[in-house]
């Protein structure tokens, strides 16, 4: 079974997305130029884009399926997603913007959820960092933490925008790298958008190549 099936049709006013693809597992990667449809087709895997056509599964399960009439709702699709810019909330501690990805109080314990926060920051490498606030952070250390909030619900996915773009070329390759090494911690799969082929070939095991909204190759 594969991890992932999409197939995806959406008809913009001024762009078509019509692509096709099956992950088996591990790490993949959606490469292309800007424009070329990378974030539409996660925003559509997520549950945040709804397609005209299409069906997509995650691990067998259906999560959107056009002639079945089935659309999971974003919420339930354990799905991660982790943005370009991170979209943590600034007004937030670190502690407090990874809870929230747990629900609100009633959703558990207080020190459970303390210490499921506490494990999930240490996992990303950022133990000790609860009191924190996001603009205290490097952009490494700012992507850690949305990484730790987008593992906070258990996702059977994880989804990453561009999430190297926003640091240098020498920090690109080490969390590269950190993202592999995390990969291997969880086991959870991930899907992550780049506009660098070397990039993508050096982190993913499978590279998916759009041009102009269709897929132009699987490498």
């Amino acid at each position: 079974m594969s991890l992932l099936e999409v197939t995806v049709q959406k008809q913009l006013p001024d762009f078509a997305l019509d692509v096709a693809f099956v992950v088996p597992g591990g790490v993949a990667a959606v490469v292309g130029p800007s424009g070329a449809g990378k974030t539409l087709t996660l925003r559509a895997v997520a549950g945040l884009l709804r397609p005209d056509a299409g069906r997509i599964a995650c691990g067998g399960r259906v999560l959107y399926d056009a002639d079945a009439e089935i659309d999971v709702p974003a919420r339930a699709r354990r799905v991660g997603y982790v943005f370009q810019q991170y979209a943590l909330f600034p007004h937030l501690t670190v502690g407090e913007n990874v809870a929230y990805a747990l629900g609100g109080p009633g959703s558990g314990p207080r020190r459970d959820r303390a210490a499921r926060v506490a494990a999930l920051l240490a996992l990303v490498g950022l133990p000790n960092a609860e009191r924190r606030r996001p603009r205290e952070l490097s952009g490494g250390q700012q992507q850690r933490v949305a990484l730790a909030r987008a593992l906070a619900p258990d996702p059977a996915l994880l989804l990453l925008d561009e999430p190297l773009a926003a640091v240098d070329a020498p920090l690109r390759v080490r969390l590269g790298e950190e993202l592999l090494a995390l990969h291997a911690r969880t086991g959870v799969p991930m899907l992550f958008v780049t506009h660098d082929p070397a990039e993508a070939r050096r982190v993913a095991d499978v590279v998916i190549r759009l041009e102009h909204g269709r897929v132009a190759c699987v490498e």
